[in-house]
């Protein structure tokens, strides 16, 4: 049953969420490369790192150190922009349920900082 395999439960919820949020984290990482036209193994000699180590990074988002996103964005060119938005009220909801947000305020205007 469904129910047997995606339980109801807020620490389910809360995994999930996680997951969620590592996987956005390793796709844009990938995605970045691939625009880039690099394969992993030269993506890597210009990190200084191993093919393999490049291939945990893309697909293992919660590993990813801020250390190594910026490192991984100069190597391809680019700096870091960290961006902060308001939840989406479905999110919200489902955070607020696995214990992230104890209240739901009204979200405050977008904030962007460059590093």
């Amino acid at each position: 049953m469904l129910e047997d395999e995606y339980p109801d439960t807020p620490e389910y919820a809360r995994n999930a969420l996680q997951e969620y949020e590592r996987q956005k984290i390793a796709g844009q990482l990938f995605i970045m490369r691939t625009k880039a036209g690099l394969t992993q193994t030269e993506m890597a000699k210009r990190m200084g790192m191993t093919q393999s180590a490049i291939a945990k990074l893309e697909d293992r988002g919660d590993t990813v150190r801020f250390h190594d996103i910026v490192r991984y964005a100069r190597a391809l060119g680019f700096g870091v922009e960290l961006h902060f938005s308001p939840l989406q009220a479905a999110e919200a909801e489902n955070r607020e349920r696995s214990g992230f947000v104890r209240e739901i305020q009204e979200p405050e205007p977008e904030y962007t900082g460059v590093l």
